[in-house]
């Protein structure tokens, strides 16, 4: 399986394991229905998530198919502007209050998945194309 193939699964998986945490965070939410900061940080997870999942598929899409070198850097370049929310999220929202609640715990898990995602694409983004010339 090649490096483009590998990552658009991992996103694809990524995707829907962020599907299947928020409704089990929802369904532990109906059963705890007194937080409204809860929901606000379930919804927000889930923005940054699929925000994400649409910046890195297309990241990933232009560097495989467009010829264009300009183009996919700035691509890269807009992919690493969304790590610093979700790394927000992470270290200042969810990990000090994991030990809290389950509901946390998904939430830190899911953050967590955002982050190992956008690095691995980055990652993979940028040493596929070191080596095209700047067009």
């Amino acid at each position: 399986m090649s490096g483009f193939a590998r990552a658009i699964t991992l996103w694809v998986i990524g995707f829907v394991l962020s599907i299947l945490l928020n409704k089990a965070q929802m369904k532990l939410l109906s059963s705890h229905s007194d937080s409204q900061s809860e929901l606000n940080d379930i919804k927000t997870a889930k923005k940054h998530f699929t925000a994400t999942f649409i910046v890195n598929c297309a990241a990933l899409f232009a560097s495989e198919f467009i010829p264009i070198s300009a183009i996919v850097w700035i691509f890269f370049i807009g992919c690493g502007m969304l790590l610093a929310p979700v790394f927000y999220n992470v270290v200042y929202v969810c990990l000090p209050q994991t030990r809290n609640s389950k509901l946390r715990f998904l939430l830190t898990i899911m953050s967590l998945l955002n982050i190992i995602l956008i690095a691995y694409t980055l990652i993979y983004i940028y040493y596929s194309n070191i080596n095209k010339p700047f067009m």
